[in-house]
């Protein structure tokens, strides 16, 4: 019987940040199916509906992982308080990294619809008698500059399908290594160079089956998430891994300071209350 009210007690100490983790997690991994329906109907409801989940899947979150950072503060056994400093920080850190993997599935997104449209521009160009303009290189639209595997494919980021299906292994500008169902075949190089990704829109007027979801990149790109939100909270900054958007960098500001308030406060709350706890015992 003791086990059991342990387990509850633990429970009902610990449940919001439990419960920010389950519900953020739940809408990053479902998050690609709303976007790309949204994508695909233009109807004031779908904008409406996507607005409205995007502003739940953020929100709601956070505030549960600040209401249960609140109760870090609050003066309770020392154990106790550890307990909840630890599940405090575990909390931020899976949040923020759910945050983190929803800017990837739309920056990836954004960036394969951008990079499409610019460089098909740049070809039809050609096309029409300016071939002696220079192809330029489209800068990247993606939530982070270090994350190599895409949510997405693209011209520039072909997937294994795309690849078989135009015979690019046969093709003497751009032969990839084949993938496996872990990664991506363009996994084994750094990047295409400008006309290789023109000539596949050149193959590919249609575009059809160009821009698809990578299942099998999203545990990676979830990974790489998972270390930087850890690189984020701990404030230790390799710089292997940058925020490129508005909205990446204040979520990277808002997880910094609310680490920094865990650790300076929390902490400091800590050893007051580890050294009452010391003091109270010597009295005795």
């Amino acid at each position: 019987m003791s086990a059991r009210r342990a387990i509850a007690a633990y429970f009902e100490t610990h449940y919001l940040a439990y419960l920010g983790v389950i519900v953020c997690n739940l809408f990053s991994f479902s998050f690609h199916w709303v976007f790309d329906w949204a994508r695909k109907d233009t109807g004031t409801l779908a904008h409406i509906a996507m607005i409205t989940y995007v502003a739940i899947s953020f929100i709601f979150p956070i505030t549960l992982v600040i209401l249960f950072a609140i109760k870090c503060f609050i003066r309770q056994s020392p154990l106790v308080l550890l307990g909840n400093i630890i599940h405090a920080y575990l909390s931020v850190i899976l949040v923020f990294a759910s945050l983190y993997f929803q800017c990837s599935v739309i920056g990836d997104l954004a960036d394969a619809i951008n990079k499409r449209d610019r460089y098909t521009s740049q070809l039809l160009l050609q096309k029409e008698g300016c071939a002696s303009v220079k192809l330029i290189r489209v800068a990247d639209k993606r939530a982070f500059k270090g994350i190599k595997a895409r949510i997405w494919s693209g011209l520039d980021y072909p997937d294994a399908e795309l690849i078989k299906r135009l015979k690019l292994f046969d093709s003497c500008t751009y032969i990839p290594a084949p993938g496996t169902w872990m990664n991506s075949p363009m996994d084994n190089y750094e990047e295409l160079s400008v006309d290789q990704i023109v000539n596949i829109a050149d193959r590919l007027p249609d575009h059809a089956g160009l821009i698809r979801y990578q299942g099998h990149n999203v545990l990676r790109v979830y990974f790489d998430c998972i270390y930087y939100s850890v690189i984020c909270v701990a404030t230790v900054g390799f710089g292997d891994i940058t925020p490129t958007t508005i909205a990446t960098k204040l979520i990277t500001c808002i997880e910094v300071l609310v680490g920094m308030v865990i650790f300076v406060f929390a902490a400091g709350l800590f050893i007051s209350n580890w050294r009452m706890a010391e003091k109270g015992a010597a009295a005795q």
